[in-house]
């Protein structure tokens, strides 16, 4: 594992992921400068943009992983450097992108009247519904720029996607503080201006990477296919075939999460609080095994392309020790410094003890899920994505969300006992996955034999 060999791997691995880890670093920031924001206005409309957001993210996770079903077939074929097939999947893919953008938007504005019977506050629908209305219309947008990302990543060129993204949350950032406060002349919208501003930004976000297009020769000439009009039932199949089940996999996630969050609900605010802030930590290392994950798929279905299976292996090997390690230090500094962290959040003491027990498992849980997300990033640039949601399913809604309930009520371990069915459950789905990932990297190498 310490090879020349593996060091250059590691090293290609890092330079695909850091620009991922960055862009998403960016999204983040902007949610919480967000929240901060909205939350010196009132607890209110806090309350109601957390209520919309999470409505929102739950259907617009399917359509983020839908758009980067492009991601492995651009890589595959830039591997095998068929220049045509990539014209064909940037057209392809940009067609589906918006169309399921639309689709989208639609479902999302057709949730809207569900909000009065989803047990909120008056008050707080009152606030979320014009909000949500803002940020469902820039789901369209949005995925135009997811369009232009996935393909090039695909490419192994992710700096573009960081710049986009650091750009388009920088201006939903600034955007944020003219309209929620009304400063510099501007109107003085609250919650609709962080609305407002985020629809702004998304907008601007497929303008700035078409224009980073315009600049790079070897992007520009991709925009030549678009003046083809005739589409290929056979690619959107393919571009589907890949991109629904990974849509599905987020939103399982996604959902087994949310799950456990309502279960941490019941049992009081202060076990809620606790878990806010252990998950909330959990999900800002978890960046760095995303990033990892997805320069996996890029690789991966790069190499694949090449047919250099016996490097396509080592990849996804370094890629698994550079997740182990990540994840191992941070981890460390979980135990350590659990309390340090918690204090950052909350001056009560309950609060802090029992984050402090959550960070404890929260270490274990990293390991776990670095090595299951990882295994799904290889798997992915293997265009394996139907049996991994299999996967997901058993690991997630079997084994997990029933187990965070028995654990948590009838055992009475609370808070904690959520967060030991999560570290199980996520074992589980590592395990498995890392058996599959063994089983179809070893029919590539067959086939080369």
């Amino acid at each position: 594992m310490f090879s020349k060999e593996y060091i250059e791997h590691y090293k290609e691995n890092f330079k695909v992921a850091y620009p991922v880890i960055l862009g998403q670093a960016g999204h983040m920031m902007a949610s919480i400068a967000d929240s901060m924001m909205v939350g010196k206005i009132s607890s209110t409309q806090l309350a109601a943009c957390s209520f919309a957001n999470a409505i929102f993210i739950f259907i617009f996770i399917l359509a983020i992983g839908i758009s980067i079903g492009i991601t492995p077939l651009v890589g595959k074929a830039h591997g095998a450097k068929e220049e045509k097939r990539i014209h064909h999947l940037f057209r392809h893919g940009l067609v589906v992108n918006l169309f399921i953008g639309i689709v989208t938007n639609i479902v999302m504005l057709l949730v809207i009247p569900l909000f009065d019977y989803l047990g909120q506050p008056p008050e707080v629908i009152t606030y979320a519904k014009p909000y949500y209305m803002f940020i469902a219309f820039s789901i369209i947008p949005y995925m135009v720029f997811m369009s232009f990302k996935s393909f090039t990543d695909g490419l192994e060129i992710t700096k573009p996607g960081m710049i986009v993204s650091f750009a388009g949350n920088g201006l939903n950032v600034v955007l944020n503080y003219f309209l929620i406060f009304g400063t510099f002349g501007f109107p003085k919208m609250e919650l609709n201006g962080a609305g407002l501003a985020t629809l702004i930004s998304r907008i601007a976000m497929p303008f700035l990477f078409f224009a980073i297009w315009m600049y790079r020769p070897e992007l520009k000439k991709y925009l030549n296919s678009l003046k083809y009009r005739v589409l290929s039932k056979v690619i959107i199949k393919d571009i589907l075939r890949i991109g629904f089940p990974i849509g599905i996999q987020y939103v399982l996630e996604v959902g087994a999460f949310v799950g456990g969050a309502l279960i941490i609900g019941n049992l009081g605010a202060k076990q809620l609080a606790a878990h806010h802030i252990a998950i909330n930590l959990a999900s800002l290392t978890f960046l760095m095994a995303s990033g990892l994950s997805s320069a996996a798929t890029i690789r991966v279905s790069n190499l694949i392309g090449k047919k250099d299976f016996i490097n396509m292996r080592r990849a996804s090997y370094s890629s698994f020790v550079l997740v182990m390690i990540f994840m191992f230090i941070t981890a460390s500094l979980f135990f350590l410094f659990g309390r340090e962290f918690a204090l950052l959040y909350v001056k009560d003491e309950f609060v802090i003890n029992l984050a402090v027990q959550l960070l404890f498992i929260a270490g274990f849980f990293q390991l776990v899920d670095g090595a299951q997300v990882n295994a799904l990033g290889n798997l992915r640039g293997m265009e394996d994505v139907k049996f991994p949601t299999y996967i997901t399913i058993f690991s997630y809604w079997v084994i997990t969300l029933p187990l965070c309930y028995i654990l948590a009520k009838p055992f009475g371990m609370g808070a904690i006992g959520v967060w030991w069915g999560f570290c199980i459950g996520l074992t589980i789905a590592a395990f498995i996955l890392f058996i599959r990932f063994e089983i179809v990297s070893r029919r590539f190498l067959k086939t080369n034999m």
